[in-house]
């Protein structure tokens, strides 16, 4: 009996742990979220200031620079503008070599490669799948640095888990979607420095997809995100999808909290090509936090709306009008309690002062 006491009190308390890891890990969200100016603020002096740089004289070479460090600033921050700027390095890769060669020192190929990497980016993020298959198809790896295949090779692989997911229950089409991002992953791996973040993620959803196991999903991802110190946004990223691996596994409130890190981390990188904040809108909604889960789902709106991607709002437009409607009926139903609430303490009100108007008339 003193044993199962025991144990039970030792659940109690890694229930408690887990409820305050989350209560605290979604206050901290809840901050960031009424903070994000700041974020987006910082990116735009980073914008700002290159743009600045742009407007001096320069070489095309330095031109073509700062077209692919201004894309690098919009990429996940802003849609259009990302894409304006990878057309721009595309037309300027042309000018310097519009034979297509690789140019005496293999500049040539080295530009074309780094726009080839910007659209190819741009489509697969809106969902533009036959332009993203378009340019793949056009990539030559030949005179192009080891850095740059394994980046370009790597958004290949993206791009056809992303049409995986597309054709998710048709198996047919989604095992050859699967066989060309396997294949893809292969070459990130012949390129991409062992220590990169490249190759540890290729490798391991390499793994994955040869041999998925729940137990490398998540012992294996967290390794992963440990490894090294990987900036935010691909820190989001890697939340994201060990979220997605403890919700396999029915693990929910490990999943509430990788997905609300993953929240946090794409507001301080200023990525607003996300799912994250959508996804987790819907884990507060089904807990019955609707006033919470209402806030979610707005900043994945904001997110989509910045972007502007018709694929995202897609996506949130599934769950929105639900949660929309639950947030109506909670603000009225906590309306009728107020009005309720309020009129029973008029009528106490009035009882009392009736109950001491009759006790002064009989003094």
């Amino acid at each position: 009996f003193m044993l199962l006491l025991l144990l039970l009190v030792c659940l109690a308390c890694t229930k408690e742990g887990e409820n305050n890891r989350i209560r605290t890990v979604l206050r901290e969200l809840d901050e960031t979220i009424d903070n994000r100016q700041r974020f987006e603020n910082e990116t735009q002096i980073k914008i700002v200031r290159l743009k600045e740089e742009l407007a001096k004289e320069g070489s095309p070479e330095y031109r073509i620079d700062l077209y692919s460090a201004l894309f690098e600033q919009y990429k996940n921050y802003q849609y259009d503008s990302a894409f304006v700027y990878a057309k721009l390095m595309e037309r300027q890769a042309f000018l310097e070599n519009p034979d297509g060669s690789a140019g005496k020192d293999g500049t040539g190929s080295i530009y074309k490669a780094k726009a080839q990497i910007a659209l190819l980016y741009c489509f697969k993020s809106v969902g533009f799948f036959n332009e993203a298959c378009e340019v793949i198809r056009a990539f030559d790896p030949e005179n192009v640095p080891a850095s740059l295949c394994a980046e370009f090779y790597f958004l290949c692989a993206e791009t056809y888990q992303s049409l995986s997911s597309y054709v998710k229950g048709t198996e047919a089409l989604s095992s050859r979607y699967d066989k060309e991002r396997l294949a893809y992953y292969e070459r990130v791996l012949k390129y991409a420095d062992e220590g990169s973040y490249y190759y540890g993620y290729a490798r391991l959803d390499k793994a994955l997809l040869e041999h998925y196991s729940d137990s490398l999903a998540i012992a294996g991802r967290e390794s992963f995100i440990l490894m090294n110190d990987w900036d935010e946004h691909q820190k989001a990223v890697q939340y994201s999808i060990l979220s997605a691996a403890y919700d396999v596994v029915g693990k929910y409130d490990d999943a509430v909290y990788y997905r609300a890190l993953s929240a946090i981390m794409d507001i301080r990188s200023s990525t607003h090509e996300t799912t994250s904040a959508r996804v987790l809108a819907g884990y507060i909604f089904e807990s019955g936090d609707i006033k919470r889960a209402y806030k979610y789902i707005q900043q994945a709106q904001y997110d989509a709306e910045f972007f502007n991607s018709r694929l995202r709002k897609t996506e949130i437009n599934t769950i929105l009008p639900v949660i929309e409607s639950s947030r109506y009926n909670w603000l009225n139903n906590q309306r009728l309690l107020l009005f309720i609430i309020i009129c029973t303490i008029g009528l106490l009100l009035i009882f009392s002062v009736y109950l001491l108007l009759i006790l002064r008339g009989r003094n």
